[in-house]
C-alpha cells in the first residue's frame, strides 16, 4: 500500500516540503470528505496488504495475525 498514491486518488493535495539527504518531508491537505475517502481506502487496503505479507491466516479465520501464534 503506497500511502502517499491512497491520500492522492482520494482527492488529497500532497506536497514536498524539504528533502534532507533521503528524508523526504510531506505535507497532506484536503477536505472532510477526501479524509473520509482515504480512511476507507487504507481499511480496504489494509487487509489485502495484510494477506499478501502473510500476517493473516489465508483461510480468513479470524484475523488472527501470524505474530500472535
Amino acid at each position: 500500500m503506497d500511502i502517499i498514491e491512497l491520500a492522492v486518488a482520494s482527492g488529497m493535495a500532497v506536497t514536498l516540503d524539504a528533502r534532507i539527504g533521503t528524508q523526504e518531508y510531506r505535507s497532506v491537505h484536503g477536505t472532510l470528505d477526501a479524509l473520509r475517502r482515504f480512511a476507507e481506502a487504507v481499511l480496504v487496503a489494509a487487509p489485502i496488504n495484510a494477506k499478501h505479507q502473510g500476517l493473516i491466516e489465508a483461510d480468513g479465520g479470524n484475523g488472527a495475525t501470524n505474530a500472535h501464534r
